[in-house]
């Protein structure tokens, strides 16, 4: 499988086929950089940024391309603080 069609068959966001091929194109990328984008595409595809809203965030891949978002530094989500229990919240201790 080529390389752009490897990465289209990952990109969740379906858009712009034909521009996000001449973008790839341009960017005429070896294995070693199609393996990096790639990857850096697992890792965004899993963020809490694309996740959130039912993917409304995820960027259209020609955006993504362009702006040669595989180099983005990816932040950790904020953890979730755990509830405490119900006698904590009641200012009661066990």
């Amino acid at each position: 499988m080529r390389s752009f069609d490897l990465f289209w068959d990952k990109y969740p966001k379906k858009v712009k086929k034909k521009k996000a091929r001449e973008l790839w194109q341009k960017l005429r990328p070896g294995a070693a950089l199609a393996s990096v984008i790639l990857a850096a595409l697992e890792r965004q595809k899993c963020s809490d940024r694309w996740q959130r809203d039912g993917g409304q965030y995820i960027p259209d891949p020609t955006t993504w391309l362009n702006g040669r978002r595989w180099e983005d530094e990816l932040f950790p989500a904020e953890p979730e603080r755990p509830t405490p229990p119900d006698d904590a919240r009641r200012g009661r201790c066990l």
